[in-house]
């Protein structure tokens, strides 16, 4: 498949402690084309958005992180960044989280394991949100 138009092309912060996968997540989004932060806990990944040095467009976040979960980081990055767009992984189904995910903007879940094409789909998503504004 070809890779998306890129113009405005976001930066993504993928948060994730599994290091195989967050790997294998930033290698997709950067042969689409995309800047990736990767970091592998919240502690490093609000770092990244509290320095200031990185304009990050969507933080993709796994829900269960080490010393808070993906829903935490989530509210406490929009608190940083009000337009930052995010995009949740999970092992467990949409009944397991869902209600709890209803109070954070959030652009897409993909739930593991997922494909290349369904994290297209969802950075994709992500981006006509962030066009929006």
């Amino acid at each position: 498949m070809d890779s998306p138009n890129l113009r405005g092309s976001p930066t993504i912060l993928v948060v994730e402690q599994d290091a195989q996968l967050r790997e294998l997540v930033a290698a997709a989004l950067k042969a689409d084309g995309y800047t990736v932060i990767e970091a592998s806990d919240p502690d490093a990944a609000t770092d990244v958005v509290g320095c200031g040095l990185y304009d990050v467009d969507i933080l993709l976040t796994d829900i269960m992180l080490p010393t808070m979960s993906g829903e935490e980081l989530a509210r406490e990055m929009l608190e940083i960044q009000p337009n930052l767009k995010i995009i949740f992984s999970t092992v467990a189904n949409q009944s397991e989280f869902g209600a709890t995910l209803r109070n954070i903007p959030h652009h897409a879940c993909l739930r593991k394991p997922y494909g290349a094409e369904a994290l297209r789909r969802a950075v994709l998503a992500a981006m006509g949100a962030r066009n929006a504004n």
